[in-house]
């Protein structure tokens, strides 16, 4: 059980990391005029550097993510699928 947790939360952080970079990619789309904001200009000067304010960033997200891939009502697998969290089971 313990091993499925970790590996479950270890699939989650790239996860994570993926989702903030889709993210940053829509963020730049949408104010950036034509550039690649890898994240806001205040957080950049508040971290004192973007080299400094990416890593947070990423990491942040990646820990973010890391409780995606484990939903409450999913402990375990039984082949059944059922329609809600309210069920034990999961597809």
């Amino acid at each position: 059980m313990k091993k499925a947790i970790i590996s479950r939360a270890l699939m989650g952080f790239p996860a994570g990391i993926a989702i903030g970079q889709c993210i940053s990619l829509l963020v730049s789309a949408i104010l950036g005029q034509g550039t690649f904001e890898a994240c806001m200009p205040s957080f950049v000067a508040a971290m004192g550097s973007e080299l400094a304010a990416v890593a947070l960033q990423t990491l942040l997200c990646g820990v973010l993510g890391l409780p995606a891939p484990l939903p409450p009502w999913c402990g375990r697998r039984t082949g059944a699928c059922s329609s809600g969290p309210s069920s034990a089971s999961c597809c």
